[in-house]
C-alpha cells in the first residue's frame, strides 16, 4: 500500500484589514476623501419622470397602460438615431399612431436627437460613414445603396 502524506493544516481565513477595520495591521489607513460636494443644482422646472420609449411593442404596450391609468408616465422620450439610421418602420409607426394615440389621452412622446455644437444634427449612420471616422460606436442597421 502506497505510504500516504499528511495533508497540510489548511491555512486560517484571514479577513482583509481594509474591509474589516482590523486595527492591528500594518497597513496604511484608508484615505478619505476630503473635498466638499457642492449642492445639487435643482432643475427649473422640478424633476423629470419620463420613459424611455424605444418605439417596439413593450413601450407601446406601456403608451396603452398609461393611457389607461396603470402607469404613472406622462412624458414618454424617443431617442431617435436619424431618420436615415432607425428603421423606417419604426419611425412611421410613431409619427402615424403612437404620437396621434399619446395626444389624444394628454400624453407626450418627444422625439430626440442629437444636436452638434454647430446647431447640425448628427445622425447615426452619418456619423459612420463620414469621412475620417475611426470608429464605430454601436451596431446599426445599415441599408443598401
Amino acid at each position: 500500500m502506497p505510504q500516504s502524506h499528511p495533508r497540510p493544516d489548511p491555512v486560517p481565513y484571514r479577513r482583509h484589514p481594509h474591509l474589516h477595520g482590523d486595527p492591528d495591521t500594518h497597513l496604511a489607513p484608508r484615505r478619505t476623501h476630503t473635498a466638499t460636494r457642492r449642492p445639487a443644482k435643482k432643475p427649473p422646472c422640478g424633476p423629470l419622470r419620463a420613459f424611455s420609449f424605444g418605439g417596439g411593442w413593450q413601450s407601446v404596450a406601456a403608451l396603452v397602460l398609461a393611457a389607461r391609468g396603470d402607469l404613472d408616465f406622462d412624458t414618454f422620450l424617443f431617442a431617435n438615431v436619424g431618420d436615415d439610421s432607425e428603421n423606417p418602420a419604426t419611425l412611421t409607426y410613431l409619427r402615424r399612431h403612437a404620437i396621434p394615440y399619446a395626444q389624444a389621452h394628454n400624453l407626450t412622446i418627444r422625439e430626440l436627437h442629437r444636436i452638434r455644437r454647430d446647431g447640425s444634427t448628427e445622425t447615426l449612420y452619418g456619423r459612420l460613414v463620414r469621412e475620417g471616422s475611426r470608429s464605430i460606436p454601436i451596431p446599426v442597421r445599415m441599408r443598401r445603396s
